[in-house]
């Protein structure tokens, strides 16, 4: 966030239990970043109807065909937090909020009509994100110009 009396951008860090690790910086103004992070384990008891709540069909096909599943979907669901950081707005619904592969195995958030007219509310026009992961946490970072 900028401070308007002396022009000073921040990043605010916060935890929401020991799992759980958020970082997010919003700069105000043509670039907006945001980033999250997540313990795998978090989604190892998740029902399937749970991940139909927030995943959408293809989201689950795609982490499917891994033995490492969860990866994905954590993976998929920091992709959605950082957007909604990145946005800084908490109103977005996580299940219209779909991460695709390109050919080349880029990820990218679907630009859905749902999507588009987030992204004109906020005037913005781009989206660009990147996903890591490994055996214990999951990390997303998204940028929106």
């Amino acid at each position: 966030m900028t401070n308007k009396k002396n022009n000073t951008t921040h990043m605010i860090c916060h935890t929401e239990a020991i799992e759980t690790s958020r970082v997010y910086l919003n700069v105000k103004g043509e670039i907006m970043i945001g980033i999250d992070m997540e313990k795998i384990d978090r989604f190892e008891h998740w029902t399937e109807e749970g991940l139909k709540r927030i995943f959408s069909e293809k989201e689950i096909e795609y982490a499917s065909q891994f033995e490492n599943k969860l990866e994905h979907f954590c993976g998929f669901f920091c992709v959605k937090e950082a957007f909604v950081k990145a946005l800084d707005d908490d109103t977005l619904n996580y299940s219209r909020i779909e991460v695709l592969h390109k050919e080349s195995g880029k990820p990218y958030i679907n630009e859905t009509p749902y999507i588009k007219a987030v992204l004109k509310e906020h005037f913005k026009s781009r989206i660009e994100i990147s996903i890591s992961h490994c055996k214990e946490y999951a990390t997303a970072v998204v940028l929106v110009e």
